[in-house]
């Protein structure tokens, strides 16, 4: 009965809504969002790209960015105050443009279907189609439908030895990683044209 009862559940609910962490959705291009890729490491997979840095403390950004000429396609990746002095990858972003811009560097795709995020999220496809990818509870904001993908997820024995060591009156609840993957989308016309995903991980 319990077996059956998972089929039916599984068939009821697609993957795409059980999918309640948002880490399907945080991979482009065979580069994923974890801790340990800085924006160098990008470089070393896509193509050397230009860093450009803006703004400061809360406002600090830092970004490489690739142009698709064929697919007409900008894909960005970014930091932040939070990706500390490496640059460590908190985001990208893919947006749509009949020209690349001059600090982008040209990326050759033979495959324009492949710019895509797992599950299916990709420029062009209808709002509808976003909306039952991304799942319940998005909000709108201006243009852009979002969605915050929030859980906690207990520090593995290395981060907890490490932690302690550094503080060690800290108090077991601290010994978690609060974790948000955000996704964000933008439409014109129905049609999105820009997407956006980050994730965090503080404690």
């Amino acid at each position: 009965m319990i077996k059956k009862l998972i089929i039916i559940l599984t068939v009821l609910f697609p993957t795409s809504v059980l999918a309640t962490s948002g880490e399907d959705f945080t991979e482009v291009l065979g580069v994923r969002i974890t801790r340990d890729i800085t924006l160098t490491d990008v470089q070393k997979k896509l193509g050397k790209a230009q860093m450009v840095e803006t703004g400061d403390a809360g406002e600090y950004k830092a970004a490489i960015c690739y142009y698709s000429p064929k697919c007409q396609t900008h894909i960005e990746f970014w930091s932040n105050e939070l990706g500390g002095p490496e640059h460590d990858l908190v985001g990208f972003t893919l947006s749509k443009s009949k020209e690349g811009l001059s600090v982008c560097s040209e990326l050759a795709i033979d495959d324009c279907a492949t710019v895509k995020v797992p599950k299916g999220l990709k420029l062009g496809m209808r709002l509808e189609e976003y909306k039952g990818i991304v799942g319940g509870d998005i909000e709108t904001e201006g243009s852009f439908y979002q969605k915050a993908f929030e859980r906690r997820q207990p520090m593995t024995e290395a981060e907890r030895t490490k932690m302690l060591k550094s503080y060690p009156d800290l108090s077991p609840e601290y010994l978690f990683w609060d974790i948000v993957v955000f996704v964000r989308g933008a439409f014109r016309y129905g049609v999105l044209e820009i997407l956006e995903v980050s994730k965090t991980e503080t404690n």
